[in-house]
């Protein structure tokens, strides 16, 4: 079996630091490409932890002005120096595919000679303060692990798993299979029909999962609509521009109640990074303060038929305040896993355990990266018959 020959792998070739940001960037300089939510990601992760500076940063979105201390360039001004071309580090830090090749070709157009992405690196992902995440890490969980690559419904989830794990396990990023023609939170790729007549949206940043379902009912039937949609936004900038889509937004207006809260296993007041774009989480030590909330503690019965989550590693503490609603209800689900290198077997493993054994699972990765995989899962008859076709 493909998951006990990657515990196998781990005894006999342990991973090491190639792939740290030490050893890929060092002390040569550093030009980053992109400076949107994938690169407030990377300057958190590794900048900040790793001690580096930048020399450039080129974005087509720039206006005239400092970014961070750096005057930033637009990829038409341009002009790199013969040594830049050779010896510096040139650094992709965008996570959308088309986006991501656009960047790829004009530094090769230009002539760099050391092209690497941010996904490249391995603290782009490592957030963890307070565990040592090596071999021993997987091999405590190798139980889980196992138990829950038996529980996935079709062999792409199994290749997502195990391309997830790899890229964690051996500190070295591997390409995880995906179709960008999927839309996220709503793939028609997975077999059974996601119920959204009450969905509950956690994490909905400024509303790019409410635009996310607008696309994707285009596709649809009037009557599959949401008829009621509750979403949570703890940083106060993402709040007032998610209500301000919300507004702007007939067909979501009437049916949509936003609170400005996270969510978390009780109700509680805990720390976060803030100002970070996408990035915003809870830290100990983090800049901001927000109201925590759980699901169950807030006196309403939501009777939710989805709930998403993308709550930078929250997810598992947020389910967990969720318990009566999910084992009231068994809602389907689409809860990001990435966030924590654990999340991936321990979240199906408490919904599983502690839920409903009645669920049934499916991963989905919606970038190409270990970045953006979420765990579908339902609690609904599935069946090949059920794909739905919204070409």
């Amino acid at each position: 079996m493909e998951i006990k020959n990657l515990f196998e792998q781990l005894n006999t070739n342990p991973p090491d630091d190639s792939y740290h940001a030490k050893n890929l960037i060092g002390d040569r300089k550093l030009i980053i490409y992109g400076a949107g939510g994938d690169f407030n990601q990377f300057r958190m992760n590794v900048l900040e932890r790793c001690g580096l500076t930048i020399s450039v940063i080129i974005d087509r979105k720039f206006k005239p002005g400092s970014f961070y201390g750096i005057g930033p360039c637009n990829p038409d001004d341009y002009k790199p120096t013969q040594d830049d071309l050779d010896n510096a580090i040139a650094l992709i830090c965008l996570g959308e595919p088309k986006a991501f090749r656009e960047a790829n070709n004009y530094l090769l157009v230009k002539g760099f000679k050391n092209i690497i992405k941010s996904h490249d690196i391995y603290e782009h992902y490592y957030i963890a303060e307070d565990e040592v995440i090596d071999a021993t890490y997987y091999q405590k969980g190798r139980d889980k692990i196992e138990a829950v690559y038996d529980l996935l419904g079709d062999q792409l989830s199994r290749d997502i798993y195990l391309a997830f794990l790899r890229s964690f396990m051996f500190k070295k990023f591997e390409a995880v299979p995906f179709n960008e023609d999927q839309i996220q939170y709503f793939p028609n790729d997975i077999p059974f029909c996601i119920n959204t007549k009450r969905w509950i949206n956690c994490g909905a940043w400024q509303g790019d999962t409410l635009k996310a379902a607008r696309n994707y009912y285009l596709k649809t039937e009037d009557e599959k609509l949401p008829q009621a949609i509750y979403c949570f936004e703890p940083d106060f900038e993402n709040f007032i521009k998610l209500v301000e889509y919300i507004n702007s937004q007939q067909d979501f207006k009437r049916k949509t109640i936003a609170y400005p809260f996270g969510l978390w296993r009780e109700n509680k007041v805990l720390n976060f990074r803030s100002g970070i774009s996408k990035a915003c989480r809870l830290l100990e030590h983090g800049d901001s303060q927000m109201q925590c909330i759980a699901l169950d503690r807030m006196g309403i019965d939501f009777k939710p038929t989805y709930i998403n989550m993308d709550i930078e590693g929250a997810e598992l503490e947020a389910l967990k305040g969720s318990i009566f609603h999910l084992k009231k209800y068994t809602p389907d689900l689409g809860i990001c896993v990435y966030h924590k290198p654990s999340d991936i077997w321990m979240i199906p493993w408490y919904i599983k355990t502690h839920v409903d054994s009645a669920y049934k699972f499916y991963l989905r990765n919606h970038t190409g990266f270990v970045v953006e995989t979420v765990l579908y899962a339902t609690t609904s008859p599935v069946g090949q018959d059920l794909l739905v076709d919204h070409a």
